[in-house]
């Protein structure tokens, strides 16, 4: 699986602008002559306003594999038994078969059986009468002590030649496999094979094959397959058979073989994987903007000589505008007397 994340951002802006306008008035006053100064200010206010709009866009790109090996794994046993009175001809028996077959999934701190080691009770019901019940129950004692994880236990094969097959699941704490089976008929031999391990302590094992030897439980003397039973006292260890009936010493063909295959994990797994992605953005600003302003005005008056009774002028226009309109009126007065003395009107006498 895949997966793949996208990032976009988006950038706004805004400005804001503002203007200001002042203005000044002055005033003077003076005698004779004079200055007079006067300061206005004005403020102004103004606001503005930004949108920005962005886009992004993340790509990502790659390939990933996820295969992951769990904490459990299943395999399947096949026994293909190849024991004919082609291979075999020596004292071939009659209804050839081999019992169900028997076992367990534990770790190296116990074992069920082993060469050169006495028979336990469950491993003699099983070499002698084909039975599961007593080797069933030692495998559970070791489940209890941590030991063993499973209870193997499949179908037999009723005539040989023939084939039969068993799923396990087999845990990597419990990494090892016992499996037995009663060569039948007999006084007390089997097939089987203890200790297989499935995990070499890094990797699951994909398919392990063993040949299988006859071997003698050490319970029973009896020297055919069908021969009455006489218990051995005391009883010997296990060993392996070689020789008659199932050859000459040191040219024993085996009875068939225990194939183990990896069928796949039942556990968890982990795989790493990347995909693409896209993701787009957008953003927006807004900005406010504010201005002041100042200004100066000035005023200046100037006059000569006293200031009327009445007051003075409020400034220079207003004396400059009273200085025409006097001089008009006395040229005005001019004109008039001039003409009346061309009449002889001033001068005479009623």
């Amino acid at each position: 699986e895949g997966e793949g994340e996208g990032e976009g951002e988006g950038e706004g802006e805004g400005e804001g602008e503002g203007e200001g306008e002042g203005e000044g008035e002055g005033e003077g006053e003076g005698e004779g002559e004079g200055e007079g100064e006067g300061e206005g200010e004005g403020e102004g206010e103004g606001e503005g306003e930004g949108e920005g709009e962005g886009e992004g866009e993340g790509e990502g790109e790659g390939e990933g594999e996820g295969e992951g090996e769990g904490e459990i794994e299943t395999y399947e046993i096949v026994f293909d038994a190849v024991w004919s009175e082609e291979t075999h001809s020596q004292d071939f028996p009659p209804s050839p078969h081999f019992s169900g077959l028997v076992g367990a999934t534990h770790n190296s701190t116990v074992g069920f059986w082993n060469p050169g080691v006495l028979a336990s009770a469950g491993i003699q019901e099983m070499a002698e009468l084909g039975g599961k019940t007593q080797l069933s129950a030692e495998v559970g004692a070791a489940i209890g002590t941590g030991s063993a994880n499973a209870i193997l236990s499949g179908g037999g094969i009723g005539k040989s030649p023939g084939s039969v097959s068993l799923m396990i699941d087999v845990d990597e704490a419990y990494p090892l496999v016992t499996l037995v089976s009663m060569i039948a008929p007999s006084p007390d031999w089997f097939v089987g094979v203890h200790d297989v391990a499935l995990h070499d302590g890094e990797n699951w094992v994909d398919e392990v094959v063993v040949s299988l030897v006859p071997y003698d439980a050490g319970t029973d003397s009896g020297a055919s397959h069908t021969a009455a039973d006489i218990a051995t006292d005391p009883a010997e260890a296990i060993f392996e058979i070689d020789g008659a009936p199932f050859g000459d010493p040191g040219s024993v063909v085996p009875l068939g073989t225990f194939r183990f295959v990896r069928v796949g994990a039942v556990g968890e797994g982990e795989g790493e994987g990347e995909g693409e992605g896209e993701g787009e953005g957008e953003g927006e600003g807004e900005g406010e903007g504010e201005g002041e302003g100042e200004g100066e005005g000035e005023g200046e008056g100037e006059g000569e000589g006293e200031t009327p009774t009445g007051g003075c002028p409020a400034n220079k226009a207003d004396f400059l505008e009273g200085v025409r309109k006097a001089l008009g009126d006395f040229f005005l007065l001019g004109i008039v007397l001039m003409t009346l003395a061309g009449f002889g009107v001033l001068g005479r006498r009623s």
